[in-house]
């Protein structure tokens, strides 16, 4: 594996750790999972699909700590 996809992983790991905690199922999507499936993309992303409650957002930015943006106000929610 390279350097640049272990650190990419790595992200993603921090990521995921922080989402179980506040107990958000998710998925992992982007170059990250094609590349990890054996299909290398030339672009460096990680994209989450999280389902998680609304009140959790701030619990999961501050165990994600100041590495990372959690933006509240961009969230989307789907109608049930």
């Amino acid at each position: 594996m390279s350097d640049a996809l272990e650190d990419v992983v790595d992200i993603a790991l921090r990521v995921a750790e922080a989402l179980e905690k506040v107990g958000a199922s998710y998925f992992v999507g982007g170059s990250l999972a094609s590349s990890i499936d054996g299909e290398p993309r030339a672009t460096n992303d990680i994209d989450f699909v999280i389902d998680m409650a609304v009140g959790k957002v701030r619990e999961l930015s501050e165990l994600l700590g100041t590495d990372f943006e959690v933006d509240s106000h961009s969230r989307r929610t789907i109608p049930q």
